[in-house]
């Protein structure tokens, strides 16, 4: 019982979800390029081996999970992550982990 409202009160549903989207090797190199700040996609593209359409695609699915935001600035749009500290806490696991 005491077991059903401490996971009730983490949501492990949306845990998982949010797992299960950055565990996808392209998102999480998106998430990790964009630790130090805004970038358009034009600047993604040179540093992330995809095409265009994919790296599109990848950052909608991040932006629906509320990992990402947006903001269009003229023909560029600029991404940034999002002030989510769960995320903010997955990136620096990651940067533990490469050095």
């Amino acid at each position: 019982m005491q077991t059903e409202k401490v996971e009730k009160s983490i949501d492990l549903e949306n845990i998982a979800e949010i797992m299960r989207i950055i565990s996808h090797p392209t998102r999480l190199r998106i998430l990790y390029k964009l630790r130090d700040g805004k970038k358009c996609v034009c600047q993604l593209l040179s540093e992330i081996p995809v095409s265009q359409s994919n790296l599109s695609q990848h950052l909608s699915v991040l932006k629906l999970a509320g990992l990402v935001k947006d903001k269009r600035q003229g023909n560029m749009v600029e991404y940034e992550l999002s002030d989510d500290k769960f995320i903010q806490r997955i990136i620096s696991c990651i940067e533990d982990m490469i050095k």
